[in-house]
Order: C-alpha cells, then structure tokens, then sequence
C-alpha cells in the first residue's frame, strides 16, 4: 500500500544511503580537484644569476612574499613528492629550502647580497619559474649581535653629466632600504637610520632630477627624487668614501604605448631622455609583405564655378594669373584622399610647395636633390634601400648631346632643365634661352623663354650659349630623344627603381651611426639644432620604422618634449632597430598620421600643410 506523501522505511533509508554517497563522492572529487603535486624541480646557476623550475601535475597558483634579505614562494594546495631534493646549494644565495606547510609547498630563499626574484607560471608542461639575480655585490648585514649605534646619514651631494644623474648619500654603515615610486619620482627609506642633516630640499637645475629632498620621519630618513620624465636608475654602493649611489640614466627610454594596428602594421610611443630634457617619440613599424609604402603628392582639386568666383572672372579675366604648379595640403587629408590607413611628412619643400629633394613616383622622376643627398628607394619587389644619387641626364638634339643639369626647377645661368607636366603649363628659366616643347620625341613648339610644357610631353630649356651649334638644326618636327636616371653611388644595380623620396642627411649606415651632414651640406639650422624631427629606416629584417619627434610645450593635451639633435635622432632609430636609417624634413611639418587621427603634437600647435608625403596603404 503506498500513501500519498510518506514513503516506506526501506524507500527513505536507501534514500539517505544514496545521499551520504554522493556527498561522500563530492568530498573526493573536490580534493582531488584541490589537490596538486610537485613532481620535480629543475635548477641551473650562471654567474649571478639562478633558475629555478618547479614541474606540478596541474596547474597552481602561487603567492610570493619579497624583501631585503628575502623572497617566499607559496604554492596552496600543492604536496611535495619524495624525490624532490628539500634543500639546493647556491653561490648567490644564502639558502634556499623547499619545505610542506599546512598542504602547502614553500620554496624559502635567504640573501646573502641584495637580489631580485621574479616569479611567472607556464604551461605545456605546468611549471612556475623563479629567476633569482644578484644585483650588488655588497653583503648584507646580519644581526646576530644587538646593534648598539644607529646607522647615520652624514652628507647627501648630487652628480650631472649629459648622460647620468647622481644621488650619493654618505652613511656610517650600511642599511637594508626600501624603494617606493611616487607619482613623478622615487622614494628611498632608510628604516631605523638617524640623519646629521636636517629636513632639506636641493634645487639641482636638472632636466631629469629638478630636486632631490631628505626628510626625517619617525625613525627613517627619506630621500625623495623628481623626476620631468620616466627613466631607468639602479642603486648600487660605492667605495672609498662608503655611500649609496642612486644613478639615473639621462638618456634612457620609457615606453608609453605599444601595439599592432593590424597585421603588417605595428605603432609604439616612448619617451627618450636627452640632455635638454624629455623628447616624445612616435613610431610606425611596416611590413611591406602586408602593406604598400609609396610617396604622395597632393592634387589640385578642382572647384566647381559658383556666382561669386564667375563675377569675379568678369573682373579678372584681362589680368596676368600666376600659375599655381605644386599644391600643399595637410599630412591626415593626404592619407584621406589616397584611401591610405597611416601616413608621415616628407621631403624638404620651398615656398611654393616645390620639393628641395629628389622624387620619383610610380617611376616617374618629379624633382631631383642638389648636392647627391640621401634618399629611400622603393623597388618594384617593395625592398627597401637607403642611398645617395647621382643624375645622369642626356638629351640628343638631331645628333648633339646636351647634358640635363636638373628637372623641374628654375633653369640658372649656363643650365639645360627638363621640365615635366608636374612642373605645371611654363617653364622658368633666369633669362632667355631656347625651350623645346616635345612630344612623343618630335618638337612641337619652340620659344625664347616662358615654354609650353605640353600636357602628354615635356619641355627642354637649354642656356643661349647653344645658340649657334643648333640654330640650323631645330625646327618643329626636330628629333629630340632625352634621357633621365638615377644612379645610386653605392653601386645598387639591376633594381627596378620604383619609388624615390629624398631627405637627409643619413643617420646610420650598415649598423652603425653614420651623419652625413657635412658631406650633404645642411645648413646649420638642420645639421646643429635641436628640433622637432622625422626619420625613416630600414631594420635588420628589412621593415620600414618610421619615426617622429615632437618639440612642444606641455599642454592640455601634449606632453612637454624638447626635440632631438640629428645625433639623438640616430640614437633613437638604432633603438628601434634599424640599420640604416635618414632624416626627412622637420620642424613644424613633422607630423604622423594613423587611422585619420595626427598622433604627434605638431612644433606650430596645429598640422602644418606640406608639399609631400609618405603614405602606407
């Protein structure tokens, strides 16, 4: 009989039987899950350095204590198996045990020096490493006897050069300290220490450490250090007279960001100490396997005619109009218009917007640099080289050769220039001459001065003096044949010379800081100053880096950056690893573009429209 609502004896006994098993099961499955083992451990020592690799059967978490003279490694959870050796001799540590407490592993290391201890987990197989490194050779003290006199500070002195900063504090005997990072500086404590000196601040006129204070609190004495910029600094102890060194190094590097933006395109900022103070750095690293490099020209765009520009063509249309021949535009509406994704300033640039450096785009010569000055090339297999040319120009005039001295730029007195429809309708020369407007190697047109470029030609306008060995030999319809290359003085060749964009001078060659200021003939406002600045290189594994440094004043939203030298500029491009490396134009067009956004803080507060660019799509 069975009533609704109660069960029979045997039905709620087999019941609770059934419940305390799996209670009973949970418990197991929950240790066993709780439960790991250290099946070996694997250590090696390397001058003052020690590794040490504890192998577990699961992966486990692990806690880690740190001091002076000491460094506790917990593993919860963890049991130790018989064969894994309790204690390891060292020669940089005083001890090192390897002990259970309450279910939980402990790995115990005693100083003997002062010494780090840096601690991470892998898989595959599951592991935890302890890396121990000696950092002094100064022995701590040890207190087996009471300490009757109080370690004293007697005198705190600073040191500056170009490259490090000093602090030094003279003590009677050493103390274990302690370091804490502050916003914008650090702080030493030296625990239970008197001081000769009272409270003090001392006004260094550093541009990395402006004050270094020392203050008495309690039973410590602090000594605290500002810092303008981040910086590395290590402490160490000197000898003869016996006192702690806290030293910075001026011209180290601190990185603020870095990622990839997508494959083949990677983007860090750091900041690089200089002599003057902070310099902000901004970088691109491109892999042209993925992505395209190439030099840009802004376009003229063309305005469609309204009410306003059509009476003022009644007005204007009997006087002379100077042609517009080069267009300059902003760095970010470049890359907009080019469908690019990133984007930097390129070569120098007068005052019309005519570049002052070699160019070639899509192997068309557009300008070309005085004096042979560096250039990156860009082939057709998108390699990369950093070189100086030589113009080779020739143009056969029914059988005279006449050598081309430059291309589109002002014809000078004694000259022959080839101009090309980038130059724009005219030619210019100084002074009168002969100009030779061809097309498809025949002259179509030929004047004394102003010639036409015609827009499917170019144009040759050659010196007077020609006069007379040509007068019977050019007509319309003359066969002229003009010939353009560039010739890399390294001896580069059977390239397929695809892209060209001037700059200088070099900053590195084949490893090693090479500035060629003085062969490329920069004026001092380059080759001396300390400015805001762009640079391109080439790395060991042939990547583009390139780089901006800003010179601004801290703003609202820009951080205080004082520029570069071209020597610090080198030093900079060798950190981002490139071996050869070249300056471009600067100052106040230094400016770097990603994802439509200018990322660096332009020296003139704003973007600066320039001649050139240097794109990445």
């Amino acid at each position: 009989m069975h009533i609704r609502g109660k069960s029979p004896p045997a039905c709620r006994t087999g019941r609770y039987l059934n419940m305390g098993l799996f209670v009973l099961l949970f418990v197991l499955l929950c240790d066993t899950a709780n439960s790991a083992t250290l099946k070996k451990i694997l250590f090696s020592e390397k001058g003052n350095k020690l590794r040490l690799v504890l192998y577990t059967d699961v992966p486990v978490k692990y806690g880690i204590k740190k001091g002076n003279s000491f460094a506790t490694l917990t593993l919860p959870g963890t049991k130790i198996a018989p064969a894994v050796k309790s204690r390891i001799k060292s020669s940089i540590l005083d001890s090192l045990t390897i002990s259970s407490k309450n279910n939980d592993c402990v790995v115990a290391a005693s100083f003997k020096y002062l010494t780090s201890c840096n601690v991470f987990a892998l898989k595959g197989p599951n592991r935890i490493v302890a890396d121990y490194a000696r950092l002094s050779k100064m022995s701590l003290p040890t207190f087996a006897s009471p300490i009757i006199v109080s370690p004293e500070v007697e005198k705190i002195a600073t040191s500056s050069s170009a490259e490090k900063f000093k602090i030094l504090i003279y003590l009677t005997s050493f103390v274990p300290y302690r370091i804490s990072t502050a916003e914008g500086g650090i702080i030493m404590e030296l625990p239970d220490t008197i001081s000769a000196l009272k409270s003090r601040k001392i006004d260094t006129r550093d541009k990395l450490i402006p004050k270094v204070a020392i203050d008495v609190v309690g039973n410590s004495v602090l000594i605290s250090a500002s810092q303008n910029y981040p910086s590395f600094y290590q402490i160490y102890k000197a000898e003869n007279p016996s006192c702690l060194v806290i030293e910075f190094d001026k011209t180290s590097k601190s990185t603020i960001a870095a990622k990839e933006i997508r494959p083949g395109l990677s983007y860090v900022k750091f900041v690089k100490g200089t002599e003057q103070g902070p310099g902000i750095v901004n970088a691109l690293i491109i892999d042209q396997s993925s992505l395209e490099v190439f030099p840009y020209m802004s376009k003229k765009k063309e305005e469609a005619p309204n009410f306003f520009s059509a009476i003022g063509s009644v007005f204007t249309f009997w006087m002379p109009k100077e042609e517009t021949r080069y267009i300059k535009d902003r760095v970010s509406n470049m890359v907009k218009d080019a469908k690019a994704i990133a984007g930097v300033n390129g070569t120098f640039f007068g005052k019309a917007g005519e570049p002052l450096g070699v160019l070639m785009i899509n192997s068309e010569l557009v300008s070309y640099s005085i004096y042979d000055r560096t250039a990156l090339i860009i082939d057709g297999k998108k390699d990369c080289y950093i070189d100086n040319f030589a113009l080779y120009g020739e143009s056969s005039i029914e059988g005279i050769k006449v050598q081309v001295a430059g291309i589109n730029e002002k014809r000078q007195a004694g000259e022959t220039i080839a101009y090309t429809p980038r130059f724009g309708k005219e030619t210019s020369e100084d002074g009168p001459g002969i100009i030779l407007s061809v097309i498809g190697d025949e002259v179509k047109n030929i004047s004394r001065t102003r010639g036409w470029i015609p827009p499917d030609g170019y144009a040759i306008s050659l010196d007077p003096s020609y006069y007379e060995a040509l007068k019977d030999k050019i007509r319309i319809g003359t066969r002229v044949h003009t010939s353009l290359k560039l010739i890399p003085l390294s001896g580069l060749s059977n390239i397929d010379i695809k892209h060209v964009i001037g700059g200088g001078p070099r900053l590195m060659k084949a490893g090693q800081i090479y500035i060629s200021k003085n062969s490329e003939r920069f004026q001092s406002d380059i080759a001396k100053s300390r400015a805001a600045r762009t640079a391109v290189g080439i790395t060991k594994d042939g990547l583009l880096a390139f780089a901006t440094v800003d010179k601004c004043q801290k703003g609202p939203d820009r951080e205080k950056s004082v520029g570069v030298t071209l020597e610090e500029l080198a030093q900079i491009m060798k950190e981002l690893g490139c071996v050869d490396a070249m300056n471009l134009d600067g100052g106040s067009s230094s400016t770097m573009v990603l994802s439509s956004e200018v990322i660096n803080s332009p020296s003139g507060g704003s973007e600066k429209a320039v001649s050139n660019g240097i794109l990445i799509r």
